[in-house]
């Protein structure tokens, strides 16, 4: 979703020139570091995406992630892309028992699958006797 976004206006503010690039940058700045921050935080955990996956980031406690948890488990992204292709996030969530990134590995959260409270599953088949 964020490519389409950055994909889409940097289309358009190419056409403004220096004004354009600025805003662009601006746009990209918003987009990589305070959205999913603000989402994470203000949103029970979830950014778009996280929740079209019914994922959830929380504190390793269990506790909803904090400001800080969020701040630096998406700073150190940047860390888990090297060398390449997500290299050393990869090697660390074979590493870690919880298959955390170093991101989540330092700020002491983990990302969780969450179900869906509403659904209504089937009773279990009981055998009679």
């Amino acid at each position: 979703m964020r490519v389409g976004v950055i994909w889409i206006l940097g289309t358009a503010l190419a056409l403004l020139g220096e004004t354009g690039a600025g805003l662009y940058l601006m746009l990209l700045f918003v987009l990589f570091w305070l959205y999913p921050v603000l989402f994470e935080v203000l949103r029970d955990g979830q950014t778009i995406g996280k929740k079209a996956l019914s994922l959830r980031v929380i504190n390793a406690n269990g506790s909803p992630v904090t400001w800080m948890g969020s701040i630096v488990r998406n700073l150190l992204r940047v860390v888990d892309m090297l060398p390449f292709f997500y290299g050393f996030g990869l090697v660390a969530g074979l590493i870690d028992p919880q298959s955390r990134r170093i991101g989540d590995i330092v700020a002491g959260t983990l990302v969780v699958h969450v179900g869906n409270p509403n659904q209504h599953l089937a009773a279990p088949k009981v055998p009679l006797v």
